[in-house]
């Protein structure tokens, strides 16, 4: 539950300190644990990295 949860959060766009302090995590190290990568995610990724490219 913990691990949907938290790659929920990540995939809305959530600030992972944030995620860590709403896990109760004391280092992100732990947080990084529950985290799982999605496409959805991976979409945004390129996309906001394809954004800043084309600024430079």
């Amino acid at each position: 539950m913990r691990h949907c949860y938290a790659t929920h959060l990540l995939d809305s766009g959530v600030n992972l300190r944030y995620i860590q302090i709403y896990l109760g995590h004391s280092t992100i190290l732990s947080t990084l644990v529950y985290l799982h990568l999605t496409a959805a995610g991976n979409s945004d990724a390129y996309g906001i990295i394809d954004n800043l490219m084309d600024r430079f």
